[in-house]
C-alpha cells in the first residue's frame, strides 16, 4: 500500500474521450485533456476530502495581487476586498479560514489543483462508500482530467497515493530545467482534509 500511486486506481487513461454524454466516466477510467467546465459539472455534487495546489507554474512566493481574487474577512460578509499578497498567503488564508469567498475561481492560484472526493451527492448518503472521483484542474483549462474509481482502501490511503504520485513525479523531474516540473511536489505543504 505504501508505494501505491493515484494511477493504480485506474485501468485506463483516455485522452480526448469521445463518449462523454452517453457514458460519463465509467468507474476505473481517467479522462485527460477535457475542459474544466466538464469537471465543474461534477465538483458541486461530491464530498471533497483532499486538495493539493501545485507549484508548477507559480511559486508559493510569487506575488499574485494582480489576479482577480475577491474575498471577505471571516464574519465580515458582504464587505468584499481584493486580495493582495503571495500565492502562499492566499492558500493559507483559505486553509486557516481567515478569509472567505463563494464560487472560487480556481485560476486565482495560477496553478494546477488536484482534488479527491467521495462520489455521490454531498447532501445525501447515497453512493458514497468506496466510490471516488479524482479531479485535476489544469491551469490550461482545456487540459484538465477527471476519473472515477472504486476501492476498499481508506481515504487516508487514497491521499497517500496522490502524495506518492507527486513525490515520484518530482524525483523523476527534479533535474528538469522547467520550474513547473521541478516544483510539482511542493504542494504537499498545502494538503488538507476537508
Amino acid at each position: 500500500m505504501k508505494n501505491k500511486i493515484i494511477w493504480n486506481y485506474f485501468d485506463d487513461k483516455i485522452e480526448y474521450p469521445k463518449n462523454v454524454s452517453g457514458n460519463p466516466i465509467p468507474y476505473g477510467e481517467y479522462w485527460e485533456y477535457i475542459s474544466s467546465t466538464f469537471l465543474n459539472g461534477f465538483i458541486n455534487y461530491v464530498r471533497p476530502f483532499g486538495c493539493y495546489v501545485l507549484n508548477r507554474y507559480t511559486k508559493e512566493t510569487d506575488d499574485i495581487s494582480e489576479r482577480n481574487v475577491s474575498f471577505f474577512d471571516k464574519g465580515d460578509f458582504p464587505n468584499w476586498k481584493k486580495f493582495k499578497g503571495t500565492k502562499k498567503e492566499l492558500i493559507d488564508s483559505f486553509l486557516y479560514e481567515t478569509k472567505e469567498t463563494f464560487h472560487t475561481n480556481l485560476s486565482c492560484f495560477g496553478d494546477d489543483i488536484l482534488i479527491i472526493a467521495e462520489a455521490g451527492d454531498k447532501y445525501s448518503d447515497e453512493e458514497k462508500n468506496g466510490k471516488y472521483i479524482f479531479f485535476w484542474f489544469d491551469m490550461h483549462v482545456s487540459d484538465c482530467g477527471i476519473g472515477r474509481f472504486e476501492t476498499v482502501d481508506s481515504k487516508e490511503d487514497i491521499l497517500i497515493s496522490v502524495e506518492n504520485f507527486l513525490h515520484e513525479n518530482y524525483v523523476k523531474n527534479k533535474n528538469h530545467e522547467e520550474i513547473h516540473d521541478k516544483n510539482l511536489v511542493d504542494i504537499i505543504n498545502y494538503h488538507y482534509h476537508f
